[in-house]
């Protein structure tokens, strides 16, 4: 998802397929893709999100994450992830708190 033109990702068809698993992607694949990389990808143990002070559910970016090797790059990826998620209506395993929702929403 990386290669491709962001002004192609909205155009693009989501087909996924696990190894070792046969069967046609009717949405039970790509729900359970979006799951399971929303969960590694968003898991502050990485230190590019923290748990806000508020609760343990809604992440934020963490100040720490500039000591990530490559953090604008992962970072860029973490945005194509949501965006996927978004045009092919899936949902993620991540609740960011209402700022960042803000700041992804340009207001």
């Amino acid at each position: 998802i990386m290669k491709e033109a962001a002004r192609s990702l909205p155009k693009m068809k989501l087909e996924i397929v696990f190894k070792g698993e046969e069967g046609l992607d009717y949405g039970g694949p790509s729900r359970e893709f979006f799951f399971l990389l929303s969960r590694e990808v968003f898991n502050p143990y990485y230190g590019l999100f923290e748990y806000s002070a508020n609760d343990t559910y809604t992440l934020q970016i963490s100040p720490m994450s500039s000591m990530v090797d490559g953090a604008l790059d992962w970072f860029r990826f973490c945005g194509r992830v949501i965006a996927l998620a978004l045009i092919h209506q899936r949902l993620l395993d991540a609740f960011f708190t209402r700022p960042f929702y803000k700041y992804l929403l340009g207001r």
